[in-house]
């Protein structure tokens, strides 16, 4: 005869990570993005378990590991819970319901061609952080990314100018 014991059981599973309550639960996305200067852009980060998670704080890092940089962080009530790099100010932004939605989509505006890179997007909710997204933004300039800076055009009005001058 086998005994059972509720309790042990219950605190097993507790203990060994099979059943945690408010833990994390994201909607895993990677792949790459394309963007042009000075125009917008959404990365799409999404988590199941909202209104779950104790003390939830988003945060979008762009760039590897020791050099990673915050490009975006805020609790839940909306404050800036980490150290922005300064080159992002103004120009970043979440869905104001993320709290409720779990859609920590990251907006970027007037994007420049330096802000192409890494960008990953972690969902912390008490002490526990997941990486929810990552994804590699490219952003080409309005003239294509193979275009140099002058273009042909610039060298096309001298000539011009060089041709209607009488001999």
């Amino acid at each position: 005869m086998v005994a059972t014991y509720p309790g042990l059981i219950l605190s097993l599973l507790l203990s060994t990570g099979i059943s945690q309550a408010g833990e994390v639960q994201c909607e895993r996305k990677e792949g790459s993005v394309n963007a042009i200067a000075d125009d917008s852009v959404s990365l799409p980060c999404f988590f199941k378990n909202a209104s779950d998670l104790q003390e939830p704080i988003v945060s979008w890092q762009v760039g590897v590991q020791e050099k990673a940089e915050v490009v975006h962080a805020e609790d839940r009530n909306g404050f800036q819970v980490e150290s922005q790099n300064k080159s992002f100010l103004s120009r970043t932004s979440l869905s104001p319901s993320w709290k409720e939605s779990g859609n920590a989509t990251l907006q970027i505006v007037r994007l420049r061609t330096e802000d192409s890179g890494d960008y990953t997007c972690f969902i912390r909710g008490g002490d526990r952080q997941t990486q929810c997204a990552y994804l590699k933004l490219m952003v080409n300039s309005a003239f294509g990314a193979s275009q140099p800076r002058g273009g042909p055009l610039c060298a096309t009005i001298p000539f011009l100018f060089l041709t209607m001058v009488p001999t």
